[in-house]
């Protein structure tokens, strides 16, 4: 189905794609780089990674066929476009050493959000479903898969203090119809849980988040794409954008990136969650501050892409 779906993409830009209208044609993740394989001038081809794709047979995360044989045509198109972009300089590193890419033709862009953070607080999520004013809200917004631990932290709501509620922000309903969505359900039951599924732009995800307290962000230590995630991760931009510190996973690069900016808690094991949690409400207003200013300091869209116009010479 990947490679059908790569096919499909190929089709419909070899049809709609006029290369000459353009100075850069940028590729976002492996799949849209090899379905421009039509493109005659590959200096204009430009590639932003942001996830590491190994494609290696005995990855955990593969979940479809001919792995090796999209991995080969990835490192065939990498080969071939003028830079690559990755979201910070210890994933320069790694990519160039899983695709055997020089260093000096690697640009950073940080995955970052566009616009001032969101300073005030909303009712968003407290009015949708009727959550109390003086309850703490934390939230989980991403993707919904078991990589992103998000079971573990159902389970665990039941050690949380009292008036601690959790709302899963989970893009679309489809996805809480799954195997997995369906599990997250079932042990949600008669927990102060409530999941959120409607699809929300930028502005509204902004005002729905601005109205938790608390963000929560793990994953699953299954290779240097989920541990390596302090600047590649839209969770936690989303967050500083919206005030929320972060209760997270304790990966190195992570624990010290939250601890060095003072924007939450990192834990070991989802058994100090509760805790953490804890420690995030005794001290929030200090916490949204600092998450405001990490924000404002490292995680601004305008200022990364002009560098990266500038670079790119457009």
């Amino acid at each position: 189905l990947v490679v059908l779906g790569i096919v499909v993409l190929m089709t419909w830009l070899a049809s709609h794609l006029d290369e000459s209208r353009y100075d850069r044609i940028c590729a976002i993740e492996y799949k849209s780089l090899i379905a421009l394989q039509f493109v005659n001038d590959g200096g204009k081809l430009v590639y932003y990674n942001l996830e590491l794709f190994e494609g290696t047979p005995d990855h955990p995360l593969n979940r479809f066929e001919n792995v090796l044989f999209l991995k080969r045509l990835e490192r065939e198109m990498i080969a071939r476009t003028s830079r690559v972009v990755v979201p910070s300089q210890a994933r320069a590193r790694i990519f160039a050493r899983l695709n055997q890419f020089p260093e000096d033709r690697l640009l950073l862009l940080p995955v970052s959000s566009i616009g001032p953070a969101v300073r005030e607080r909303t009712t968003f999520f407290r009015t949708r479903f009727g959550i109390a004013a003086a309850d703490f809200v934390v939230v989980y917004a991403g993707n919904v898969d078991a990589w992103s631990r998000i079971l573990e932290v159902i389970r665990s709501v039941s050690s949380w203090p009292p008036g601690f509620t959790l709302v899963i922000h989970a893009w679309n309903a489809a996805v809480l119809k799954t195997p997995y969505g369906r599990s997250l359900v079932r042990e949600a039951r008669g927990r102060p849980i409530h999941f959120s599924t409607e699809y929300l732009d930028h502005r509204t995800l902004g005002e729905a988040l601005a109205s938790a307290d608390v963000g929560v962000m793990f994953y699953e230590p299954i290779d240097a794409n989920f541990t390596e995630i302090p600047l590649s991760s839209n969770k936690l931009s989303e967050y500083l954008r919206c005030a929320l510190p972060v209760v997270c996973s304790d990966f190195p690069s992570l624990r010290d990136f939250v601890l060095e900016h003072d924007i939450g808690v990192p834990v070991q094991a989802m058994e100090q969650l509760p805790d953490a949690l804890r420690a995030c409400a005794s001290r929030l207003e200090a916490l949204r501050g600092n998450a405001v200013r990490c924000h404002e300091a490292l995680f601004r869209f305008e200022p990364y892409f002009a560098a990266l116009r500038q670079a790119l010479g457009v």
